[in-house]
């Protein structure tokens, strides 16, 4: 913790005579380390806090830079949460936007839009038709 060379009596000399040299040295020596520490802590700290994306997927491949998430896989899907309707509808301030998937009583994804939840499709046109519709009710 101190320089080099120094030992509890030259310490406590520096404490008593404050104008002597060697004591003036120890405090420029000691607020140097300290500068460093802070210099190099806010850096680190700094550089962690302002990551913008995230990947997730087997081939180490960078996120998209418009993604805050960014998941591919060529051999598995995305897993939405899965809940019961009494579980979504006590999600409490739910985002708007937030999907779940509901597994009871009329199952299927479900959407926040801002004030209500709103099933993403209920029962496709056919079975080749599965792609979303937009209804009076949402999508």
């Amino acid at each position: 913790m101190y320089p080099a060379g120094s030992n509890l009596k030259h310490r406590n000399a520096c404490i008593i005579k404050s104008k002597n040299v060697n004591c003036q040295l120890y405090i420029n020596t000691m607020l140097m380390y300290l500068k460093t520490f802070f210099i190099l802590t806010a850096s680190f700290v700094g550089t962690s806090c302002f990551a913008q994306s995230a990947s997730i997927n087997n081939n180490a491949a960078a996120a998209d830079s418009s993604a805050m998430l960014d998941v591919s896989s060529i051999t598995k899907g995305l897993l939405i949460p899965r809940m019961t309707a009494q579980q979504k509808n006590a999600i409490s301030n739910p985002a708007t936007g937030l999907l779940v998937y509901q597994t009871d009583g009329e199952n299927g994804f479900y959407y926040f839009n801002g004030s209500n939840w709103l099933i993403l499709i209920a029962n496709p046109v056919s079975d080749n038709q599965k792609t979303l519709i937009y209804t009076i009710k949402g999508f």
